[in-house]
């Protein structure tokens, strides 16, 4: 079984916010992957289930880059849950 991988555009300020949305059932939405914050007060990195990225009022633009397999998405969710996000920058 293999899962659709979508980079999504969402409205945020300054830019826009980038995130990685993965199908993981036919019949249910999927599941996002994000940073939130800024690099002046801090960032935090978050997944959960979520709608689909077009119900969204900030939805923006989905790019399809490809699919992970059932095992790699396991791993990649362990791998991203290891990962820190930016540390807060003082300057």
């Amino acid at each position: 079984v293999s899962h659709a991988v979508y980079l999504i555009s969402s409205l945020d300020a300054p830019r826009n916010h980038q995130s990685i949305f993965v199908k993981t059932n036919a019949d249910k939405p999927g599941y996002i992957f994000r940073v939130t914050g800024n690099i002046q007060n801090g960032m935090a990195f978050g997944h959960r289930p979520e709608i689909r990225p077009e119900d969204s009022h900030e939805f923006v633009s989905k790019t399809y880059p490809g699919t992970v397999s059932e095992a790699s998405y396991e791993r990649m969710r362990d791998v991203v849950d290891k990962v820190e996000p930016p540390n807060k920058d003082s300057n």
